[in-house]
């Protein structure tokens, strides 16, 4: 009898599990949504359109390295007015 194989839900290609809805979730709680303060300062420069590459952004905020690119951004910015 041949084995039923699961179904990999929500895995693309990579394999690794896509969040459903990246805002308003902390990293791997898929449960109940709850702000982190993270994702309050992700919603304000986004008001102030500071984050132009929107989806990248989230991409990589999902990767953990949401510090990282706030900086090449301060950094952009500061380079932009000067």
């Amino acid at each position: 009898m041949s084995k039923k194989r699961k179904r990999r839900s929500g895995k693309g290609r990579g394999g690794r599990k896509k969040e459903r809805n990246s805002v308003g979730r902390k990293e791997g709680d898929y449960g109940q949504k709850k702000f982190s303060e993270r994702e309050f300062e992700v919603r304000a420069l986004f008001q102030r359109g500071e984050l132009l590459g929107k989806k990248n952004f989230l991409k990589m905020r999902s990767r953990g390295r949401f510090w990282e690119r706030r900086r090449l951004d301060e950094r952009r910015m500061r380079e932009r007015k000067n």
